[in-house]
């Protein structure tokens, strides 16, 4: 093999390990990521849980219908945006 040949082969595998690291490095950053957003997901999910308990445990008609009103629109909302997501992964 020439000397140009054996400075290609190696250059061409260097490269190609540069190639598959890189692409761990980015999969594991996407995992972290989607690990985060698991977490503010969870997160936010107890909150608004720990709310409606808070304003179910008063009693009040009035907060009671307005915690009814308030459920039935972030369903509506909460559908709207996974159509939306359903759209986008096309």
């Amino acid at each position: 093999m020439t000397k140009w040949g054996r400075i290609i082969l190696i250059s061409s595998l260097a490269l190609n390990v540069i190639l598959v690291i890189g692409f761990i490095l980015f999969k594991k950053s996407m995992d972290k990521s989607i690990y985060k957003i698991g977490v503010l997901n969870a997160t936010a999910r107890a909150t608004s849980d720990r709310h409606i308990l808070h304003e179910l445990e008063t009693g009040d008609p009035n907060k009671i219908n307005a915690l009814k009103q308030y459920l039935r629109d972030n369903i509506e909302l909460c559908q709207k945006e996974a159509e939306e997501f359903r759209k986008a992964a096309k």
